[in-house]
């Protein structure tokens, strides 16, 4: 496969949790959506399955020349009841990894499984969010916003306060986007790859993200929120 380099199997395989137990490694992320939009500094991301008894995910991060190998180990019985939450895979890596990658190493079909499983939930669409998560959303999130503009009328800000006001703009970007998914029925992997998503599927998504993007003052910021905003909520 291009772009695939054989010693990210062997780093997989030396830091396995459990040494010897490694069954399936899944190349996921850009490398494996998009290949033709891939730096020489993008990070590469490998989903791992390992036949024992993890109590917990794990994680690893290798450096490799001018980029970051990110290897992520669960077991099938995790990964099985990561995937029985569907609620929980609104830009959850599991869900994502596994639909959207490219096995590399899977002789006794455990990550084939698990994509056919990952992929009938996918078809399915996530859970409609319930009415009382929508209404905590509403309430949060107007209050956020609030916030944020009582403490923009404060007159003169300082290189802190912007900064600090730039975060929370942030923050309620990041809420209010994945808020638009949930509400919408709408698979999400990372901000950046359901935005490129967004584009050519989900235009009113696009351009309201685009907005937040392209502002240049925190008024405008602040704006580009209570668009989407009243597009969520």
């Amino acid at each position: 496969m291009v772009g695939v380099d054989p010693e990210w199997l062997k780093a997989a395989s030396d830091h396995c949790p459990v040494p010897g137990r490694l069954v399936s490694v899944v190349l996921f992320g850009s490398r494996a959506v998009r290949p033709e939009l891939v730096r020489a500094d993008s990070d590469a991301d490998l989903f791992c399955l390992v036949d024992a008894d993890l109590k917990w995910p794990q994680a690893v991060a290798q450096r490799c020349s001018d980029f970051l190998l990110d290897i992520y180990y669960t077991s099938g019985p995790l990964a099985r009841a990561n995937l029985a939450r569907p609620d929980r895979n609104n830009a959850h890596y599991v869900l994502n990894a596994l639909v959207e990658g490219t096995i590399l190493h899977d002789p006794f079909n455990r990550a084939a499984e698990l994509i056919n499983l990952a992929w009938s939930i996918r078809k399915e669409g996530p859970p409609p969010m319930p009415p009382e998560q929508l209404q905590d959303l509403r309430v949060r999130s107007a209050a956020a916003l609030q916030r944020i503009e009582s403490l923009m009328a404060h007159g003169q800000l300082t290189a802190v306060d912007e900064g600090v006001l730039s975060l929370r703009c942030n923050t309620q970007f990041h809420i209010l986007f994945y808020g638009y998914c949930r509400t919408r029925r709408m698979w999400a992997s990372s901000i950046a790859g359901t935005f490129e998503w967004s584009r050519e599927n989900a235009p009113e998504l696009f351009g309201l993200a685009s907005g937040f993007f392209s502002a240049r003052t925190l008024s405008e910021r602040r704006l580009a929120l209570d668009g989407l905003y009243r597009a969520v909520c």
